[in-house]
């Protein structure tokens, strides 16, 4: 299996490119194992899509959000990495790791973590 992942991860170029088509297509593999999958599939998916891109926030969002309806605390991890890569570029992840502290009656976590956002 790793020499699979090994060839894989050499197709996809070295560096982060935006709009890359192999993001959307990992994005919606993993969306379709975590549907229909199980979770070590999806968690490899993801994993393995994080490796090939890792500057990009929406992997990890992604990765979050199932984590979250599946109503796992590894979401946290998740959010809060895609916070950091994700910096000053864009807000969603912030939101979304805020609502998901509301989702657990952490409200003042969630305040200071919409606080950051703001201030990213």
């Amino acid at each position: 299996m790793k020499e699979v992942d090994r060839s894989m991860l050499k197709s996809i170029p070295p560096k982060y490119r935006s709009g890359d088509k192999f993001l959307s297509v990992y994005r919606h593999w993993a969306h379709l194992e975590g549907r229909y999958g199980t979770y070590d599939s999806c968690n490899r998916i993801y994993k393995r899509a994080s490796t090939a891109f890792p500057l990009e926030y929406k992997i990890h969002l992604d990765w979050g959000r199932y984590h979250a309806n599946i109503r796992s605390l590894i979401a946290r991890d998740h959010f809060v990495e895609a916070c950091s890569r994700a910096a000053t570029t864009d807000a969603e992840p912030y939101r979304e790791y805020a609502a998901f502290e509301i989702s657990l009656g952490e409200y003042e976590q969630a305040r200071k973590i919409l606080f950051r956002g703001a201030q990213a």
